[in-house]
């Protein structure tokens, strides 16, 4: 796809839009809960799909949710299409339940919060961001499968997960990337 122009006036605009469509999107979810019963290895199960994980974090943490910089990630992720970014962000939530659980929900993710088997699969150098971007800009993520090591997939994945939003930190890493 074509590169947006960023702008401070496009950025606060789309984030108006952005906030428009997930209340679209929580609303409309309500109203068509499929009582999916899904339950992860932290216990939690999560009854409402993704606005139910959107609505937890937001109760638990408004500024967290509402963060300007952390929504920016979705928008651009998406090339500033709101509906894209709106699904991302209650996807994101969604996943980062299953993966972390209540507790984790509403903070950054950092090594701290892998447990020792997170930790085995990490040290295994399966997953890694490497050090330098490719021809344009881009960040290279590089994955070996022949190292994969985890007790359990959920390890691999809180791996990735944590990775890939360090990754994400960086603006221009968002932006290309």
């Amino acid at each position: 796809e074509d590169e947006v122009k960023e702008t401070p006036e496009l950025c606060q605009q789309k984030l108006l839009e952005l906030q428009a469509k997930v209340e679209q999107l929580r609303s409309g979810e309500s109203n068509n809960n499929n009582n999916n019963n899904s339950n992860n290895d932290n216990g939690f199960r999560n009854n409402g799909g993704p606005a139910a994980a959107y609505e937890l974090a937001e109760a638990m943490s408004p500024e967290y949710v509402q963060d300007p910089h952390f929504r920016l990630m979705f928008l651009r992720a998406s090339h500033f299409n709101t509906e894209q970014a709106a699904n991302r962000l209650l996807g994101h939530f969604e996943k980062k339940l299953e993966l972390f659980g209540p507790n984790k929900l509403c903070k950054k993710i950092t090594i701290d919060d892998l447990d020792s088997d997170d930790m085995e699969c990490l040290m295994s150098g399966q997953s890694q961001l490497l050090p330098y971007r490719d021809r344009s800009g881009r960040a290279v993520f590089f994955q070996a499968l022949s190292h994969y090591r985890y007790r359990e997939v959920t390890n691999a994945m809180r791996v990735v997960y944590y990775i890939l939003m360090s990754a994400l930190e960086d603006d221009e890493t968002q932006r290309r990337g």
